[in-house]
């Protein structure tokens, strides 16, 4: 279990070694930890070990300084283990979407929407989002026919 002042995580079960699934419940309720409003991902599983959690983040450097303000805001006990910069390849199927298309599809992933069953709908994402619900399936359709289209191009 960690705890933090506004931060709890406890392991549930262990799946197999070193693979955890975690309760994480949050003490700040008038904050929002909406990582894709912020511009920044979460990347991989995160890995619980001797009481505390390691998380990847991915993000321009602006981005990523807004969420490390806003972290150290919470009074969360944290450390930068590690600062890199990623150049993704050209042929990266993401490198065709759209900052919004990326946008949607991230959050759409990390609220849930591709789980089964889903933890949030359309509906939901797109009040998350701002956007129309119509809007909102409009970018994630396109999203997905543009990374079925490079996925499949590539066969």
């Amino acid at each position: 279990m960690f705890i933090g002042n506004n931060l709890k995580v406890v392991v549930l079960e262990e799946e197999k070694k070193g693979t955890y699934i975690c309760f994480i419940k949050e003490r700040f309720p008038n904050a929002s930890l909406d990582l894709s409003r912020m511009g920044v991902y979460l990347s991989g599983p995160c890995e619980v070990k001797d009481g505390k959690v390691k998380v990847c983040v991915l993000g321009e450097t602006r981005q990523l300084k807004a969420f490390i303000a806003f972290i150290e805001n919470l009074e969360v006990k944290f450390k930068v283990v590690s600062s890199t910069d990623t150049k993704f390849s050209p042929h990266s199927p993401l490198d065709n979407l759209t900052e919004k298309q990326r946008i949607v599809l991230a959050s759409a992933f990390e609220n849930g929407y591709y789980d089964m069953p889903r933890r949030i709908d359309s509906n939901e994402l797109a009040k998350k989002l701002d956007l129309r619900s119509s809007t909102l399936i409009e970018h994630r359709r396109k999203t997905e026919r543009r990374l079925l289209n490079a996925i499949f191009s590539e066969l």
